[in-house]
């Protein structure tokens, strides 16, 4: 548990910085289509396949109508990460080993 607190605390730091402000728009707007009923190709142009904007989508119902609503859903699916990272580390090394693997992954 603390190594997940270690691993999770560094990208933290850094949730609401570093992204590309014209994807914040167009994923929001698509999420925000979505979340009134319209479809992804049907309905709206959408420059990737549509999941995305289910996805985001989901994020604004979860944790508000934001920007950093998308960042917080994709952080949460980040912790995962940093798990599966550990559980095959340590199939091949010891809890040592596998636990600088999952700190190196989160930088």
């Amino acid at each position: 548990m603390l190594l997940l607190i270690l691993a999770a605390g560094y990208p933290l730091l850094f949730l609401d910085r570093g992204w590309i402000p014209h994807d914040d728009g167009m994923l929001g707007q698509t999420a925000l289509r979505v979340l009134t009923g319209e479809l992804p190709h049907r309905d709206f142009i959408h420059v990737y396949t549509g999941g995305l904007a289910y996805w985001n989508a989901l994020a604004f119902v979860l944790f508000g109508i934001h920007f950093m609503a998308t960042r917080y859903l994709l952080f949460a699916c980040f912790l995962g990460f940093l798990g599966c990272s550990f559980a095959v580390a340590r199939r091949f090394t010891n809890d040592r080993a596998a636990a600088a693997v999952v700190l190196c992954a989160s930088v």
